[in-house]
């Protein structure tokens, strides 16, 4: 369970909600009106684990806290800095840190208080580990001002970088793909270089009864795998138990599901992404192509559509399950701002459901900022209505 309070936020409000570890609490909806601070609560929460203390020197706020088993994060902001789980960091240093600059300083200044900042910003990451956050801009990446030192010791400046996000779903889906395909390649040769020193060494085959249950699963994975579209393992060319194949059939049916499992992950994330497109999106399905390609296809024609050209609410559907299902890793704190951006109302009451679906498959939590009623309505008991809070009074002190 964590627990998360953040008192005097824009001087106001004070909130207290806890992420559960049940499967029908990994999902906590925020919801509430605009100004009452959904998108500042994900905000804190990013900075947290991206050590950035800069985001809540700005901020208005008294105290956030988190806790969690593995730890736990007190921030109080100061009239001239922050006070990190009783550790004192000046607005200097962190204006410093906040430029990279905090590693010069190491050798320009106090060595002591150099460590204890380390060790807050290292503390804050290791609570809440990495997070995934999918901002309510999903459309356009624009990359942040990052700073570095020249070798000259000079504070530079790398430019903006802007993206088309859901123009570049192909390539970076063919890349998975193409990392898998060479983890494939890897083990495949590992395996069958070392078959027949296994097959030597093996007393034992199967018998008939195992064969016929595990050429059947062989068979089920194989066409699973081949729908993906992603890869061919190849076909099954042997179909009759023979007493002197037992041992080297063993031997065949460990190796594939361990070949099996190069792609059992990525095959089940594609049933899930095409089972979404293809239940949403009209008149158009999603598939996948020789070079191991993400595409749209007219139903009609046959026609394949450019992303880009897709309506803006298509575009949003693709952009956010994409992150979702392929971009997040397992065990992984999600915050989604706004999901219902551009989205038809349909499709706003099926998010959740499809959110149930990809929280359990990627073993992940997720926090989702809304002021939508269709996300909310039937899961009021995972939401949290800021709004209700404050005219509770539930605001009001410690």
């Amino acid at each position: 369970m964590t627990e998360i309070r953040i008192r005097k936020l824009f001087g106001r409000f004070n909130y207290h909600f806890s992420i559960g570890d049940e499967a029908n609490r990994r999902i906590t909806i925020l919801s509430g009106p605009n100004g009452f601070g959904k998108t500042m609560l994900l905000e804190c929460l990013n900075a947290v684990s991206e050590s950035d203390l800069s985001f809540f020197l700005n901020l208005k706020f008294d105290n956030f806290e988190v806790e969690r088993e593995n730890g736990n994060i007190r921030i109080e902001k100061l009239e001239d800095g922050l006070k990190v789980n009783g550790n004192v960091i000046s607005k200097e240093d962190i204006n410093l840190s906040s430029r990279g600059i905090i590693r010069r300083k190491m050798v320009d200044e106090d060595h002591d208080q150099f460590r204890a900042n380390l060790k807050v910003l290292n503390e804050m990451q290791r609570v809440f580990g990495k997070i995934f956050y999918i901002r309510g801009q999903r459309l356009v990446d624009i990359e942040n001002d990052k700073y570095f030192i020249s070798n000259q010791g000079e504070v530079r400046k790398y430019l903006k970088k802007s993206v088309d996000v859901v123009s570049s779903i192909p390539e970076k889906f063919a890349l998975q793909v193409s990392k898998l395909d060479s983890e494939y390649s890897q083990l495949s040769n590992k395996l069958d270089s070392t078959f027949l020193k296994r097959l030597f060494e093996l007393k034992e085959g199967i018998d008939e009864r195992d064969f016929n249950e595990k050429i059947e699963l062989v068979r089920s994975k194989i066409k699973k795998l081949n729908d993906s579209g992603i890869s061919k393992i190849g076909t099954l060319s042997v179909t009759t138990f023979r007493p002197e194949d037992a041992r080297a059939l063993k031997i065949y049916f460990e190796d594939f599901d361990k070949k099996y499992q190069v792609y059992e992950t990525m095959i089940e994330q594609i049933e899930l992404f095409k089972t979404i497109i293809n239940n949403q999106f009209l008149f158009k399905h999603l598939e996948i192509t020789e070079d191991q390609k993400l595409t749209i296809v007219d139903n009609d024609t046959g026609e394949k559509i450019r992303l880009n050209y897709l309506s803006s609410g298509e575009q949003e559907i693709m952009v956010l399950y994409y992150k979702l299902l392929f971009e997040i890793p397992k065990n992984t704190l999600v915050l989604v701002d706004e999901p219902e951006i551009s989205l038809h109302i349909a499709w706003q009451r099926m998010f959740v459901k499809y959110m149930r679906k990809i929280v359990s498959l990627k073993s992940i939590y997720a926090i989702i900022a809304t002021h939508s009623a269709q996300i909310v309505s039937g899961n009021r008991d995972i939401q949290y209505d800021l709004g209700e809070m404050y005219k509770n009074g539930l605001n009001q002190g410690e």
